[in-house]
This record gives C-alpha cells, structure tokens and sequence, in this order.
C-alpha cells in the first residue's frame, strides 16, 4: 500500500498494489486498485498534479520490465480532470471515463489497444457506481518507450498548504516535487 493523496474529509487515500505472475509462462501483472481523493476532480488537497505523479510513481517504481499494468477504482475525477489528464501521459482508459455512469470510475492499462479482448459495463447492481469489466491480454502488446523517457516535473500545488497529510509541509520532500526520474524500461508512454 501507497499513499498517493490526501483528502480534506476521509484522510489519506492509498493505491493497494500487487505483482503477479504466470507460473507457465513467467508473464507478470502489476495490479493497482485506488480510490480517489474528494472532491470531485480536485486532486484531494495536494492538488490533481500532485495525486497523480504519486499514482504513477506507484507503478513507474514498483512494476518490473515487460510487466503489464492494470490501474482500476473511482478516482473520483472525470476525464477532463488534472489527474486523469496526467495519468493519460503513461495509461490509457480501456473501460470507463465518459462510458461509465458517474465519468469516475476506470480500468486504465500500459498495453496496445490489440491487448484489450473485451470491455462491458455491467451497470449498478445497486451501487452508485457501475461495475466496470475487461479482458486485457497479458504479454502481447506491453508498450516499450522508444527511448528512455522522463517523468513530468510537477511543481508544488499553489492551493493553501494542509496542515497534515502528504503535501504539508512537514512531509513535502515524500511527494519529491521537482524531481525527474526515469521511466522503468518496458513500461512507459504510449
């Protein structure tokens, strides 16, 4: 578990991550499941920058090489928002965003859209939220960058400082705002 944003009403926010791999063929799956900060597309209180360069520091420094990578929850940010826009830079949405009921809830991967077998979206079975469903193909079409690429430099949020939580002031340098690093191979930009 990582703590990737805080939120002014619930607290910290964390992306639960595991690793998993074929035994047969050695194929790995790096699977995150996260639920976003409120409100709606704000980012939580560090800002929609800041949740998502923590989001996919998650991935960029836990996945291994050729992995493929499933990021699933309710960002609680619609696709026009910050974060997602961010988050598009590395991953892209194969069910969900717009298609979905409430335009916050995702299924994003790093593989070509040949990886994706199939989507559905299975409505609300009661829940506010719908079930969203994909069938990725795990191996075939992990994107590779063509050259070793770089992180976006994110910037401190210009939003009034917390006074608790990962962009106080107190614990700034975990957010690491300013620096640049390296995409692990095998799992970068579209």
């Amino acid at each position: 578990v990582n703590y990737v944003a805080d939120d002014a009403k619930y607290g910290m926010r964390p992306a639960q991550w595991m690793r998993l791999r074929h035994q047969a063929t050695g194929k790995g799956v790096f699977f995150i499941n996260h639920h976003g900060p409120l409100p709606i597309d704000s980012g939580g209180m560090c800002g929609g920058r800041a949740h998502a360069f923590n989001l996919l520091k998650v991935y960029e420094s836990e996945a291994q090489r050729g992995d493929t990578v499933v990021l699933v929850g309710d960002f609680n940010a619609v696709p026009a928002s910050e974060s997602v826009k961010l988050i598009h830079t590395r991953l892209h949405t194969v069910n969900g965003g717009w298609g979905s009921r409430t335009h916050i809830d995702y299924i994003l991967t790093n593989t070509g859209p040949a990886s994706v077998v199939n989507t559905t979206n299975l409505g609300g079975g009661g829940s506010d939220h719908d079930a969203l469903h994909a069938v990725i193909k795990v191996g075939n079409g992990v994107v590779v960058p063509e050259r070793p690429d770089k992180v976006m430099v994110v910037q401190p949020p210009s939003a009034p400082e917390p006074h608790k939580g990962p962009c106080s002031k107190k614990n700034l340098d975990q957010l690491e705002y300013g620096v640049t690093y390296s995409v692990a191979p095998g799992v970068g930009r579209m």
